[in-house]
């Protein structure tokens, strides 16, 4: 099953579908408030390369070659993938934790990685929403079995179909 999403609200319904889908219990990891957070740039230019000494862009559409345009999303996807897909990675550490505090120390990464995800998938939706689709599309994909239905290997949830 492939999910249509049109804007960031259907993201976060797929975000909860997902942390169903693998399996994750109630409880602290479920409950995290999620929220993209953004700190004021340190300096108001560009520090190096061809661009040195211009002021930042403050949107993906400002930057002037569409091949850095490119990337830059193309980074944000790759990062969002890994973090949704250590966490599936690290689920089943959640039934083997040796002691309450190695449980705790597991559930502080795991959360950490979601946000981050959270953090990715947001900058996808807000940074280009005419590109959402080649931005978020991967996340719904098990690498391991090609399948749309169950995202549950080395899968991301960064990424889904949208409209």
């Amino acid at each position: 099953m492939v999910r249509k999403l049109g804007n960031f609200d259907d993201w976060i319904d797929y975000f909860r579908y997902w942390q169903d889908s693998i399996g994750l219990p109630s409880g602290a990891l479920r409950e995290f408030n999620f929220d993209a957070k953004f700190g004021d740039p340190e300096v108001a230019h560009i520090e190096f390369g061809h661009y040195k000494g211009q002021r930042k862009w403050p949107t993906v559409m400002h930057i002037p070659d569409q091949r850095i345009r490119d990337a830059l999303l193309n980074l944000i996807v790759y990062q969002g993938d890994t973090e949704f897909a250590s966490v599936e990675q690290q689920r089943n550490l959640l039934h083997h934790a040796p002691s309450d505090y190695d449980l705790l120390s597991l559930q502080r990464v795991m959360t950490e990685e979601m946000r981050h995800g959270w953090q990715m998938s947001y900058l996808c939706w807000n940074a280009a929403p005419t590109r959402a689709s080649g931005c978020s599309a991967r996340s719904t994909r098990s690498s391991t079995t090609g399948s749309t239905s169950s995202p549950t290997r080395s899968s991301s949830i960064a990424t889904a179909s949208f409209s």
